[in-house]
């Protein structure tokens, strides 16, 4: 049974409360803006050192998102870089009466990315969109200028380059996502490929008490020629320059 409670419409006024005004167009656009810089921030992995050109790659892979700017000084003055993002607030456009017209509303919206000298340090402002073209960013990796030094310094020799313990001294390089690592053990040699696109690649092996790493020329990894893979890597090929 239901027993109505007296004064409650009077009191609690849910049911005959004015409804809130409708939030303004602009301010949806804006709210959908920041959605999208949301995501950008989540494909982006901060590590220092900060590189920002590593950063734009990865911004510049979240659709509807165009970078305007690589590097600069952080708005705060600390020491640091940072990163300028485009993207667009989409939202309905509703009449006075909470109707909607048909019409969309389509704003740019700019925020600078800043990082510091601390992994930690970083802050997002909302910016005026500079009035230059976006930056052409290519939306493959790349691989780090250090990462031949990383696998000499890191892998394993002797008798304690198995390929789980390579598998492992690989996996815990900090690659950008998308970089293909490839282990693999052939005749007794551990091979190392790491490849971030067509033209992008680097190979290693272990071969007793020594680790060779090289970069196999660009015409060597031309459709036809070497494949960028570990068995590759074990074989030795493409250490040498072509005739």
């Amino acid at each position: 049974m239901l027993i109505p409670l007296a004064g409650c419409f009077q009191w609690n006024g849910w049911m005959d409360a004015t409804p809130p005004p409708p939030v303004p167009v602009h301010e949806r656009a804006a709210d959908d803006a920041r959605q999208k810089l949301l995501r950008v921030e989540q494909s982006i992995e901060p590590r220092p050192p900060h590189d920002v050109y590593r950063y734009a790659r990865s911004a510049a892979r979240v659709d509807g998102t165009e970078v305007m700017r690589i590097g600069g000084a952080r708005l705060d003055g600390k020491d640091g870089t940072s990163l300028v993002i485009r993207v667009r607030g989409v939202a309905p456009v509703h009449d006075d009466q909470g109707r909607a017209t048909g019409e969309i509303l389509t704003l740019p919206f700019c925020f600078q990315l800043s990082w510091g000298t601390d992994v930690t340090d970083d802050r997002v402002d909302e910016v005026p969109c500079p009035g230059t073209s976006p930056v052409r960013v290519s939306t493959d990796p790349a691989l780090p200028g250090d990462v031949d030094e990383t696998l000499h310094a890191r892998l394993p020799t002797g008798a304690a380059a198995t390929e789980a313990a390579v598998r492992a001294v690989v996996d815990g390089i900090a690659l950008e996502p998308g970089v293909r690592r490839d282990v693999a053990t052939a005749g007794g040699t551990v091979g190392v490929a790491l490849r971030a696109s067509q033209y992008d690649c680097v190979l290693a092996r272990v071969v007793g008490a020594k680790v060779e790493v090289w970069r196999p020329a660009r015409v060597q990894l031309a459709p036809g020629e070497l494949s960028c893979t570990a068995d590759t890597a074990a074989a030795g090929m493409g250490r040498r320059p072509p005739h």
